[in-house]
C-alpha cells in the first residue's frame, strides 16, 4: 500500500512539473551544418532524350542560415543542350520584396547566370530549398557537365556564407560496353603448365579519355603472368599508366590508363588491355570486372554495361537435352488447336550426331510432324524420323558426316521442332528418353535430360500481389490497418480464405490477426482486403513481421505466391516515448517538451501522441504517468 501511495504521488509530481514545462514552450533546436548549393537531379542519363525534348534541373540550396542574396554560374556544353530559359525558385519571395541582378542564358559561352538578393525590410531565409529552375533543350546526341562556377551566397551584412557545392550531369548516348574477350575459354587441354590470353575491350564508346578498372579472377587456379596495354588509346596520342597493381593474394588486377593531352578522345571498338594467364591448376572461375571507370575529356563519366568472362578446364560438363517451353499449362488451347515445342541442345562440345524419343499421352495429343534444324552453316547430315501415334512415341535420328563441322554451343540450340495437336482435355508428360549423342569421333557426350509437360485443364492459382500498412510503429494497444491485394490468377472461378499473421522468429511468436473469405472470385479479377490488428495484449518492445496467406486450392501448383511477406510492425511500450523499453523521467520530458501541439505543428512528435488523437495534451501526459517504472 506504501509503496503504491509513493508511485502515485511521484507520477503527479512529474506531471505537475512537465505540464509548467510544456508551457514555457521553450525551442532546444539547433542546426551547424555546412550550406550545400547543388543541381538536382545529380545525374540525367537516359536514352529517351531525344534531340527536341527539353528537360529542367533545379539549383537549390540545404542548410544555410541566413541567406540574404545568391549567385552562380550554370555551365553547359553548347553543342548538347540549347538554354531555353530560367526563372527564380520559391525559396525567395516574390517581387518587389527582391532585386534580380541576373537572369540570363548564355548560349556563345554556354551558362547560365543567375544573382538575386532580397531588400529591406525582408528577412534573410534559413533552411532549404530551390533557388532557380532551367529549361535545357537537347541540340544533339552526347554528353555535357551541369556545373556550378563562380557561385556566391551572401549574409544581411554581405558577408560570404561559407557552402559546398554539388554539380550535375547531361548524357544521352548509347551505353558503351566493357567486356571480357572471349567470353568463355573451355578447354580441358589447358593444364598447368598452359597459358592463356584474354583481353579486356570497349565497344560503341563515345569520347573515351580514361578508363579504369579491376579484373578479378582465382588464384587457386590462375596467375597473372603479363599485362599489355592495347591500341585504342594509343592510338590517338601518348598514354601514361597511372595505376598498376597486381594482387595474387585477392586475386585482381588493378589498372588505371589515361591519355596524356587532356583534349584527346577515342570513339569506337577496340581493346583497353590484354593480359596472360598462367593455369596453375584445374578448376573453373569468373573474370569479373569491377570498380570500373570510364571518362571522356570532360572528366564526365561513360555510362557502360559490363561482361565477364569465364575460365573453365574441367573435364567436360554434361550436354543437357530440354523441352522448351518446359511447361505448357493454358486451358484455352482445346481440340483441334496445333502448337509446337523446340528440343534443345546446350553445353555441348564436338556434336556430330544424336538419337531420341519423345514421348508423350494420345489420350490428350496427336504428333503431327517433326522438323530438324540442322547446325549452323552445315548441309551434311542424314535424318530419320517416325512418329508412332498408337502409343505416343517421335523418334529421332541425325547424324552428320564430312565435310559437316560438329556443334560446340554453351547456350541452347534447336536441334528439332515437333508440332502436336490437342486431342482433349488433360495432362501430358513431354518426356525425353532413350538419348545417345556422339561426338567427331564417334564417342558418347555425357548427357542429361530436362522433361516438359503439357496440360490444358482448368488453372487453379491464386497470389497475394502486395500488403500495406497503416502504420509501421504504435503504441500496444493501438489498431493497424493491414491491406492485402489478392488476385485469382487462374482459369475458374474461386472461393477461398485469406489469413493475415504477424510473427517473431526471435521469441517464437506467432498471432493470428483474422481470416476472412473471398467468395466466387472471377478469373482475373483481384481484390483488396482490410485486416484490423488489435495489438493489445501482444508482447511489447517487440518488432512484428506481416504475413498474409491464401488458401491453397486443390490441383494449384503455383503456390509460391500464395503467400506473401512485408512489413513490419514495432509494437512499443505504452508511454515509451524514446523507445529505450522503460517508461521513466526522459519519456515524459520528450511529451512535455511538444505540449500543446498538434499534428501538421513543426515541433510534432508523433511518438508523444498516447491516445493517437493527433494532439499533445494532458491525456497523453496521463497515460505516461500510469505506466511510469515499466519496463520491457
Amino acid at each position: 500500500m506504501v509503496e503504491g501511495v509513493l508511485r502515485k504521488a511521484s507520477s503527479c509530481l512529474f506531471l505537475s512539473l512537465l505540464i509548467a514545462v510544456a508551457m514555457l514552450g521553450v525551442d532546444r533546436g539547433f542546426s551547424s551544418s555546412t550550406a550545400t548549393l547543388y543541381v538536382e537531379p545529380s545525374s540525367i542519363v537516359s536514352q529517351t532524350y531525344v534531340v527536341g525534348t527539353n528537360f529542367v534541373v533545379n539549383v537549390s540550396v540545404s542548410d544555410v542560415v541566413g541567406l540574404y542574396g545568391f549567385e552562380f554560374k550554370l555551365g553547359y556544353n553548347t553543342t548538347v543542350l540549347d538554354g531555353i530559359s530560367v526563372v527564380k525558385g520559391p525559396f525567395f519571395p516574390d517581387p518587389p520584396k527582391i532585386f534580380v541582378a541576373k537572369m540570363l542564358i548564355n548560349e556563345t559561352m554556354g551558362f547560365v547566370w543567375v544573382g538575386v538578393t532580397l531588400v529591406p525590410p525582408e528577412p534573410a531565409r534559413s533552411g532549404s530549398g530551390t533557388l532557380a529552375t532551367i529549361t535545357f533543350r537537347v541540340a544533339a546526341s552526347g554528353r555535357s557537365p551541369l556545373n556550378l562556377y563562380d557561385d556566391k551566397l551572401g549574409d544581411g551584412t554581405g558577408s560570404p556564407i561559407p557552402h559546398n557545392t554539388v554539380d550535375s550531369h547531361f548524357d544521352n548516348l548509347p551505353p558503351a560496353k566493357l567486356l571480357v574477350f572471349p567470353k568463355k575459354i573451355v578447354n580441358p587441354l589447358l593444364t598447368p603448365p598452359q597459358s592463356f590470353q584474354v583481353s579486356v575491350n570497349i565497344s560503341q564508346v563515345m569520347g573515351l579519355h580514361n578508363f579504369e578498372f579491376r579484373l578479378g579472377y582465382n588464384t587457386t587456379i590462375l596467375d597473372v603472368a603479363d599485362a599489355i596495354e592495347g591500341p585504342f588509346l594509343k592510338a590517338i596520342g601518348s598514354t601514361y599508366i597511372s595505376k598498376f597493381e597486381l594482387n595474387e593474394t585477392l586475386g585482381f588486377v588493378w589498372v588505371a590508363v589515361s591519355l596524356v593531352s587532356s583534349g584527346l578522345s577515342a570513339s569506337g571498338d577496340g581493346t583497353l588491355m590484354t593480359f596472360t594467364f598462367n593455369v596453375t591448376n584445374v578448376g573453373n572461375c569468373t573474370l569479373n570486372l569491377y570498380g570500373n571507370k570510364l571518362y571522356d575529356a570532360d572528366a564526365l563519366q561513360i555510362v557502360h554495361e559490363v561482361a565477364n568472362g569465364y575460365f573453365d578446364n574441367r573435364l567436360p560438363m554434361k550436354a543437357t537435352m530440354s523441352i522448351d517451353p518446359p511447361v505448357i499449362k493454358n486451358p484455352e488451347m482445346l481440340p483441334p488447336e496445333l502448337f509446337t515445342i523446340n528440343v534443345d541442345i546446350g553445353n555441348v562440345t564436338d556434336l556430330y550426331g544424336f538419337t531420341f524419343n519423345l514421348t508423350y499421352n494420345t489420350v490428350v495429343l496427336n504428333g503431327l510432324g517433326v522438323v530438324i534444324i540442322p547446325f549452323p552453316n552445315q548441309t551434311d547430315f542424314v535424318v530419320q524420323l517416325s512418329i508412332d501415334d498408337a502409343v505416343g512415341v517421335v523418334w529421332v535420328n541425325v547424324t552428320y558426316h564430312s565435310p559437316a563441322e560438329p556443334l560446340t554451343s554453351y547456350n541452347a540450340t534447336t536441334l528439332a521442332v515437333v508440332t502436336f495437336q490437342v486431342a482433349d482435355v488433360g495432362d501430358s508428360p513431354l518426356d525425353l528418353n532413350s538419348l545417345q549423342l556422339t561426338n567427331f569421333e564417334g564417342m558418347q557426350i555425357w548427357n542429361e535430360t530436362y522433361d516438359g509437360f503439357f496440360s490444358n485443364k482448368p488453372l487453379h492459382d491464386l497470389a497475394v500481389l502486395d500488403v500495406s500498412l497503416s502504420s509501421t510503429k504504435v503504441y500496444c494497444g493501438w489498431s493497424v490497418d493491414i491491406d492485402a491485394v489478392v488476385r485469382n490468377e487462374g482459369s475458374s472461378t474461386e472461393t477461398f480464405s485469406v489469413t493475415a499473421y504477424a510473427f517473431n522468429e526471435t521469441y517464437s511468436l506467432n498471432y493470428t490477426i483474422g481470416s476472412q473469405p473471398i467468395v466466387n472470385m472471377n478469373p482475373g479479377a483481384e481484390t483488396t482486403i482490410r485486416f484490423r490488428w488489435d495489438t493489445s495484449g501482444v508482447r511489447p518492445c517487440t518488432n512484428y513481421t506481416i504475413q498474409i496467406k491464401a488458401e491453397i486450392l486443390a490441383d494449384e501448383t503455383d503456390v509460391a505466391d500464395n503467400s506473401y511477406i512485408d512489413g513490419n510492425v514495432k509494437v512499443k511500450l505504452m508511454g515509451d516515448v524514446n523507445g529505450d523499453k522503460t517508461v521513466d523521467v526522459f519519456d515524459l520530458i520528450l511529451i512535455g517538451a511538444v505540449f500543446s501541439s498538434k499534428l501538421g505543428d513543426a515541433k510534432w512528435n508523433p511518438d508523444a501522441d498516447l491516445n493517437n488523437d493527433s494532439k499533445i495534451d494532458v491525456f497523453d501526459l496521463i497515460l505516461a504517468g500510469t505506466n511510469f517504472g515499466k519496463t520491457c
